[in-house]
């Protein structure tokens, strides 16, 4: 399994950070080759800061796949996920699946969805992430959790996937929670900021 980010996900990015007003995206044609620059607005030196990068065709929509690939490529130089290649190799053995079968040309598909259950950062750099299969609801973990700096004690993957499952249950607004106690993501909540977020969906 691979972890990946879309063109959307650098725009979210670039609006949360920059402000939707700050940054703006172009492309253009550079011999035969699609560019995008993504500018962002500097108030300090009072102009744009360019990054650019080049795209390349996908299998399915060829010009669309390359303009997308040269905003992702360009939000890399950008600084949005360059994380994503200190990733640890994440594989499911078969077993762990429910849907995997034979295709017509002889190999094999899985029709499995996962989703990023929770993801930890060392300096940067992925150092443990933990998959959930959305059919079997199994979680599956890879590298490990990063221990506990000294301002906080942070709740483990089981406990995360606890809270989260709360606050669904509760039909409570994640993102809502997490901005209450000053966060953006679950990768490092504290015990307390956990038991504040319980206390804000209605739990004891």
């Amino acid at each position: 399994m691979l972890l990946y980010k879309t063109a959307r996900t650098d725009m979210d990015i670039l609006d949360e950070t920059f402000g939707m007003m700050n940054w703006q995206k172009s492309y253009q044609m550079i011999g035969n080759q699609l560019f995008c620059t993504i500018e962002i607005w500097d108030e300090d030196k009072k102009q744009w800061i360019k990054k650019q990068d080049v795209g390349v065709e996908s299998n399915i929509e060829a010009e669309k796949g390359r303009a997308s690939d040269s905003q992702k490529r360009a939000g890399f130089v950008v600084g949005i996920g360059r994380e994503l290649y200190s990733s640890p190799e994440m594989f499911v053995y078969a077993k762990d699946l429910k849907t995997f079968k034979a295709n017509s040309k002889g190999g094999y598909v899985c029709y499995d969805k996962f989703i990023v259950q929770d993801i930890r950062y060392d300096d940067r750099k992925i150092v443990y992430v933990a998959i959930r299969n959305m059919e079997t609801n199994k979680v599956i973990e890879f590298g490990k959790i990063p221990k506990a700096k000294p301002e906080g004690d942070y709740i483990d993957v089981k406990q995360t996937a606890t809270l989260r499952g709360f606050l669904q249950s509760r039909k409570f607004d994640e993102e809502k929670a997490l901005q209450a106690v000053g966060l953006k993501d679950f990768s490092r909540v504290t015990r307390n900021q956990y038991n504040q977020m319980v206390r804000l969906a209605g739990g004891k």
